[in-house]
């Protein structure tokens, strides 16, 4: 069966829903410099076995709550170089293997509470080349293994909530 699966620089511009639902053995899946500015909620259903997503270069706005939750096997996702705005809660939600997220390079201005809720094993997190204005003091919450989160260059407005965050 297929394990790797590579569709970069195709000028994809949407995935239809269930496109991968008969890859279970699919290890690798290689969507990047394509058009793409949405995924689907049930878009990665089937593929269990997946362990690096790669979906830098597109024209992602956004990432939906549970666009993942098939992915619990997924070590490696790289988001990088799309027009990402705004993490919001869950976005990252049953990535529970993940020990790679690449997020640099968008346009991230809000980080909302729950956004990496879930991501237990990740040993840091590169938030590098942002426009950052608000980060929720719950935002980081949950991430047991980060030791370093990178916001450079950095200008945010505010940190949204009760008390401090130190980052």
């Amino acid at each position: 069966e297929l394990t790797e699966l590579r569709l970069q620089s195709n000028q994809i511009e949407a995935l239809l829903d269930g496109v991968f639902r008969s890859l279970h053995k699919l290890q690798v899946l290689e969507l990047y410099q394509n058009r793409l500015s949405e995924l689907s909620a049930v878009i990665f259903q089937g593929l269990n076995s997946l362990e690096t997503l790669l979906l830098q270069v597109n024209r992602m706005a956004s990432i939906p709550a549970h666009t993942f939750q098939h992915l619990s096997r997924l070590q490696r996702l790289d988001l990088s170089s799309n027009r990402i705005e705004c993490l919001c809660n869950g976005s990252f939600y049953g990535l529970v293997s993940l020990v790679e997220l690449d997020l640099r390079r968008n346009k991230l201005a809000e980080i909302e509470c729950g956004a990496f809720t879930g991501l237990v094993l990740l040993p840091a997190l590169d938030l590098a080349g942002q426009g950052i204005r608000s980060v929720n003091e719950e935002a980081f919450a949950g991430l047991r293994s980060v030791r370093t989160i990178s916001l450079e260059p950095v200008s945010y407005t505010h940190l949204a909530g009760d008390s401090q965050m130190t980052l």
